[in-house]
């Protein structure tokens, strides 16, 4: 199929590890019907949108090898120094991609306006700002790159919720998996 020779082509890491999940959960569902749905965004921004489609692919592709920093450093105790420099350097390559975005966004808003005879003082702002973004060095994206790897940390290492899970009558949640059923209906186990 499609789907699946995109996923190993462009997020291999975590395509394994969709691959690994049980048949029988609605889960692998769900997240089937995520990742083809943004497969199809992709593919009509393919014809609709060369440049965008670029960018966004490679956003996916750095996106899996941040997941597969992780994946490693759990399966291999990888040293937490390590790590996170191997984590900065991807989600620095992560930020800077998505400010190229910006900037692609920004200079079609100007080209916009110049069509339609834009006022000189109108366009200006938006001509400083593209500077702006362009010029971002490391230390500007310090910050920005500090606050994703501390989410990302957050994220992929937090124990994994029944957060897709309805709640039961009461608003009590199911059991985690492999709990020992109880026959209070009242808490959970």
């Amino acid at each position: 199929m499609r789907l699946d020779r995109f996923m190993d082509s462009n997020s291999p890491r975590k395509w394994s590890t969709y691959r690994k999940l049980s048949d029988r959960g609605k889960l692998k569902d769900l997240l089937r019907q995520q990742v083809y749905e943004r497969f199809l965004t992709l593919q009509r921004m393919r014809e609709e949108d060369p440049r965008r489609h670029d960018i966004e692919l490679r956003a996916i592709k750095l996106e899996d090898d941040i997941y597969g920093i992780f994946e490693d450093a759990g399966s291999a105790g990888t040293s937490e120094p390590a790590t996170d420099a191997a984590l900065r350097a991807k989600v620095d390559e992560l930020v800077k991609n998505r400010d190229e975005w910006r900037v692609e966004r920004l200079n079609r808003v100007l080209a916009e306006l110049q069509s339609i005879g834009g006022a000189k003082e109108a366009l200006e702002p938006i001509r400083a700002e593209i500077r702006r973004w362009k010029d971002l060095g490391p230390e500007a994206r310090r910050a920005r790159v500090e606050k994703r790897v501390e989410d990302y940390k957050r994220r992929l290492t937090a124990p994994m919720r029944p957060h897709l899970a309805r709640p039961l009558p009461g608003g009590r949640t199911p059991p985690p998996a492999g709990a020992q059923p109880t026959t209070d209906v009242t808490t959970n186990p």
